[in-house]
């Protein structure tokens, strides 16, 4: 949908600026105490969850327990017809806690979402793009902010995919876990990867996509609109076809994700 529904001012963020913003906050908030681990199963009362053992052992109890799962609860990552356990990329799934889980009356169904490939900055020629300065004046998002406390405000640039990028995806769906029905899982919300968009809206000759940078300190940006479960020798065929990306360096695959929710 693009009705006013969904419409919002949108703020690109420093990935690790975020990080240490929250972590600050976290550690100097009264009262809250953090004790990092993850946890492999909840402690049962009575049909209540009443606390949470971590991976050594240790037994939290608590009036009241909160999951934050994200996508780890029995996660599976898909890469073509390529396979593997993670939460996400580069962190274990949360595979004890999925099975202790399962054991309980709760109905369990499959999720799925996606991301992108990743590229190298350099390697983009952003001279033939459109970009897509900061807002001027600068926004303020919370009554708690000021427009001081703003980083270096760096641009977004635009691209689109074309005939011949769908032409490549076409040839790609046969090894889609997507489209070969090895995902069955269903997706959170209306957030179609870039093979979905081809198969979908056969009729549209080119698709937008954002050119975000991931941070300040970082060469990678995030190609938003482009997420996708391709094998990743469709996945660099795909990028390449796509105007300023013809020589761009992927620094990692995109991929699809399933997990459980509750």
């Amino acid at each position: 949908s693009k009705g006013p529904a969904v419409r919002a001012t949108r703020a690109q963020m420093d990935r690790c600026l975020y990080k240490q913003a929250i972590r600050k906050t976290l550690e100097n908030q009264a009262n809250l105490f953090i004790f990092q681990q993850g946890v492999d199963d909840v402690i049962l009362q009575s049909n209540r969850i009443v606390g949470v053992v971590t991976q050594m052992g240790l037994r939290f109890y608590a009036k009241a327990v909160v999951l934050t799962a994200g996508t780890f609860l029995a996660g599976k990552i898909h890469i073509g017809l390529q396979q593997a356990q993670g939460g996400r990329a580069g962190d274990p799934a949360a595979n004890f806690l999925a099975e202790k889980l399962r054991q309980l009356p709760l109905r369990i169904k499959r999720l799925k979402t996606g991301t992108p490939p990743r590229l190298d900055g350099r390697s983009i020629n952003y001279k033939i793009l459109l970009e897509q300065p900061s807002d001027y004046p600068l926004p303020v998002f919370s009554y708690l902010g000021k427009i001081e406390q703003h980083p270096t405000q760096i641009s977004c640039f635009i691209t689109y995919t074309n005939e011949k990028t769908h032409a490549i995806i076409r040839s790609g769906l046969d090894r889609s876990p997507i489209y070969n029905g090895v995902i069955d899982g269903i997706g959170p919300r209306y957030c179609p990867s870039i093979e979905d968009k081809v198969v979908r809206f056969a009729d549209k000759l080119s698709h937008q996509i954002f050119l975000e940078p991931e941070g300040l300190n970082t060469h990678e940006v995030y190609p938003n609109g482009i997420s996708t479960s391709l094998p990743f020798d469709i996945q660099c065929d795909l990028i390449h076809s796509i105007k300023g990306l013809e020589q761009a360096h992927i620094t990692r695959p995109g991929y699809a994700i399933e997990y459980d929710f509750f």
